[in-house]
């Protein structure tokens, strides 16, 4: 099983989130830093997990993005998704 891990990081929490994540997933995991890459494909993989943080109510817009340039394709897969957020509990739900 193929998974990929998309996701945007601004200071590394949620790299290292990611990081945590794929090391307890079975199969053969990719991380994807959406920095740079405006290409980033979710083909080729059998469960994508999106993840981003949240600044001002948004996440990043590469991640935006890469939603977009790939609908077509996530529709049809399994897809997970993870926020980092500055917030805790109540306030985080918000």
């Amino acid at each position: 099983m193929k998974i990929l891990i998309a996701y945007r990081t601004q200071y590394g929490t949620t790299r290292k989130c990611a990081e945590l994540l794929g090391e307890g997933l079975p199969g053969d995991v990719t991380l994807l830093d959406l920095k740079d890459q405006r290409k980033a494909s979710a083909a080729g993989y059998d469960i994508v997990v999106i993840g981003g943080s949240i600044y001002g109510g948004l996440i990043q817009r590469e991640v935006v993005s890469f939603c977009g340039r790939n609908r077509e394709a996530l529709l049809s897969k399994e897809v997970g998704l993870f926020i980092c957020c500055l917030y805790r509990d109540e306030k985080a739900e918000e």
